[in-house]
């Protein structure tokens, strides 16, 4: 089973596949299993798993509002 994460910024959207169900750890620290490039964004920003057929989104360290299909 694979976890495909998207991210869109700034008009522009790409997309990451996982073939682990987490916890996938997303921020801008290079340890992180998606890395972004961006200063405004914090070390570590959020974690994804899948458990019992759910995904779980947990906000690890957000200063800024988070969207999720364009809701905050």
């Amino acid at each position: 089973m694979s976890l495909i994460i998207k991210i869109s910024q700034n008009g522009s959207s790409q997309e990451y596949i996982f073939n682990k169900l987490g916890p996938i750890l997303i921020g801008s620290d290079k340890r992180c299993d998606l890395h972004l490039d961006d200063p405004q964004i914090e070390a570590k920003l959020l974690e994804v798993k899948i458990s019992a057929g759910n995904i779980f989104i947990k906000e690890v360290g957000a200063r800024a509002e988070i969207y999720l299909d364009s809701v905050i």
